[in-house]
C-alpha cells in the first residue's frame, strides 16, 4: 500500500516554524488558560531566540544533555526549568540550578531585542536530531525515538496534504489538553503555531474547565483520546463552536463515535488516527468528512502519503485481507 508522493520543506525545522511565527506577527499565538496571559507569534519567535541565547551563555549546546531533570542523578544536569506548581516533586534534586516560572507564559526578561553576541550558531542538516521522546513502551520497553528535521519536516508535511488542507482550517482556535510530553499533544501544539491557529493552554485535565473554556473560547478543533469522547458524549452542556474532533492514542468504537456525534451535531469531522512516536505522530488518518458522511466509524483511516506499508504473519510474507498480522511501515 503505496500513498502518494508529496513536498517536504527543505528547511529546518525549528527554522520553518520560527519564519512562519514571525510572519504571523502580532496574532495571539498561546494563551495559558489560568492566567489567562497570552503570547503573539512574534513573542514565540523572541522568546525562542532568547531562550536559545541564554542556554549557550550557560554553556548548553548541541548534544547536550543537561535537560531533563528527571535523570539529573545520571547525567549531571545543571538546571531545570519547570513551572511553580510542580516545584514539591523537585525536592531531592541536588547540585542542580532550578528555575521555577508562575505561569507557562514566563518571559526570561523584559526586553523587546535579541541578544546577537549569544545565538548560538549551529549547522543543521536534514538528518540533525531534533526531538528524542520517549515511547510508551506497549510493545515492550519504553525506548527514546530518534526524530530528526526531516522526520518532522515528512510527517508535517504529509498530515497536511493528506488531512489538514482537506478541513480548509483557517485561523481555528483550540484547546492544548494534551501532554506535551506525548507525541500528539507536542506535534500538534508545534503545528499550531505553524498555521497560525490559536492554543489554549490547559496545564491539567478538569472536565468543569474544559467545558467552561470551550465556550469562553469558542474554541472549534479539539484534540482528544477515547476517555475524552466518553465525557464529552455524556454531557449536558452543549458544544456548538467545535466542529473538528481529532481522536487518537486508543481505539475509538462505533458506538462511542455515535454516541458523541449525537449528543453533539455541530460536528462536522470526527477523524480518527494511527500512529507512534516512531512516527512522529500518525501513518494513519481518516479523511475529513468520511466517517460523519458514510456513518462508518471506528476505522484508523487511510495510509497518509509519504508512507509504504504491509501487513505480514510471522515468516515474513504478506497476509490476504482479512488475515491478521504485523503491521510494518517506512516514511
Amino acid at each position: 500500500m503505496d500513498a502518494p508522493p508529496f513536498v517536504v520543506p527543505s528547511e529546518p525545522f525549528h527554522l520553518h516554524l520560527l519564519n512562519n511565527c514571525e510572519k504571523y506577527g502580532g496574532t495571539v499565538a498561546l494563551t495559558d488558560a489560568d492566567s489567562e496571559r497570552s503570547l503573539t507569534f512574534r513573542d514565540v519567535y523572541l522568546l525562542s531566540h532568547r531562550m536559545a541565547a541564554e542556554f549557550k551563555k550557560i554553556g548548553v549546546e548541541k548534544k547536550c544533555t543537561d535537560e531533563l531533570a528527571t535523570y539529573q542523578q545520571q547525567t549531571g544536569s545543571r538546571f531545570l526549568v519547570a513551572c511553580s506548581y510542580q516545584s514539591e516533586r523537585l525536592h531531592g534534586i541536588e547540585d542542580v540550578k532550578v528555575i521555577l516560572m508562575e505561569t507557562l507564559l514566563d518571559p526570561l526578561d523584559n526586553s523587546d531585542g535579541i541578544d546577537s553576541e549569544f545565538e548560538p550558531e549551529v549547522v543543521l542538516g536534514p538528518d540533525s536530531l531534533l526531538l528524542a521522546p520517549f515511547s510508551s513502551g506497549s510493545s515492550g520497553t519504553p525506548k527514546c525515538a530518534l526524530l530528526t528535521h526531516d522526520n518532522y519536516s515528512a510527517a508535517t508535511a504529509a498530515l497536511k496534504e493528506g488531512l489538514f488542507d482537506g478541513l480548509k482550517a483557517v485561523r481555528e482556535s483550540t484547546l492544548a489538553m494534551l501532554p506535551f510530553y506525548h507525541a500528539s499533544g507536542f506535534w500538534a501544539l508545534l503545528f499550531c503555531l505553524l498555521e497560525g491557529h490559536h492554543s489554549i493552554i490547559l496545564s491539567s485535565f478538569n472536565v468543569g474547565r474544559m467545558l467552561e473554556l470551550i465556550d469562553k473560547y469558542e474554541i472549534s478543533i479539539i484534540n482528544v483520546v477515547p476517555s475524552i469522547v466518553t465525557v464529552l458524549s455524556r454531557v449536558e452542556q452543549p458544544i456548538p463552536s467545535i466542529r473538528i474532533v481529532l481522536c487518537g492514542s486508543a481505539p475509538l468504537g462505533k458506538e462511542l463515535s455515535e454516541a458523541l456525534l449525537q449528543r453533539h451535531p455541530s460536528i462536522e469531522h470526527l477523524i480518527q488516527g494511527y500512529g507512534m512516536t516512531e512516527v512522529v505522530v500518525l501513518s494513519h488518518a481518516s479523511p475529513p468528512n468520511a466517517a460523519t458522511a458514510t456513518g462508518k466509524y471506528g476505522s484508523c483511516g487511510q495510509l497518509l502519503p509519504g508512507f509504504e506499508a504491509k501487513i505480514v504473519n510471522e515468516c515474513g510474507e504478506e497476509v490476504n485481507a482479512y488475515e491478521t498480522g504485523e503491521l510494518l511501515l517506512r516514511g
